[in-house]
């Protein structure tokens, strides 16, 4: 008999997982709290808070809206499918600047929940260019993002990702930086 659990036996939804811990995990010590920012697929299979970590906030970045009965804030932050991983874009610089107004605004609750259809892709993207400012080597970002399991598209994309994405953090505004920074680091 296999002794190994699988979460989405339990019913977490798909690539359901603390950043905050698999960042520490990789880089073996305390960088990121842990049990303040969660990622994850679809949510639709939800029923208990537990199951996505009690999450206060949620970011749903899917193009329709989420039914949860939770006391939770839900945003809904859609992104094209067709245009997740081109951070040189502006229509998805604009989104992961709102994604970032929403991580450092002092009204957000924690602990949040980021998520898209998989937890793969936009999610894998938004996850990254958040670790890329929190300055999380990218090899441990790519690592993060290969923990993701099934249909995540090619996971060389998120390196491809990583190479511009210098250009659009520069463009940031370096309160918002030290905002979420404050509020997820050590």
């Amino acid at each position: 008999m296999n002794d190994e659990i699988n979460l989405t036996q339990l019913n977490y939804p798909i690539n359901y997982r603390d950043i905050g811990r698999s960042v520490n995990n990789l880089m073996k010590r305390k960088i990121l709290k842990e049990n303040k920012l969660f990622r994850s697929g679809s949510v639709e299979n939800v029923k208990f808070p537990y199951q996505i970590g009690y999450a206060r906030t949620i970011i749903n970045f899917r193009s329709h809206e989420d039914d949860l009965q939770f006391d939770c804030v839900q945003i809904h932050l859609p992104l094209s499918n067709t245009l997740k991983y081109d951070v040189q874009v502006l229509s998805v610089q604009q989104w992961l600047n709102n994604f970032f107004l929403i991580l450092q605004n002092e009204k957000t609750k924690f602990p949040l929940l980021i998520h898209c259809l998989q937890g793969c892709d936009r999610t894998g993207v938004a996850t990254a260019m958040l670790l890329k400012i929190l300055d999380i080597p990218i090899n441990v970002i790519i690592l993060e993002y290969g923990l993701s399991e099934f249909s995540c598209e090619d996971k060389n994309k998120i390196s491809e990702t990583l190479k511009y994405s210098n250009d659009f953090i520069h463009l940031m505004d370096k309160a918002v930086i030290d905002s979420i920074s404050r509020k997820l680091k050590y």
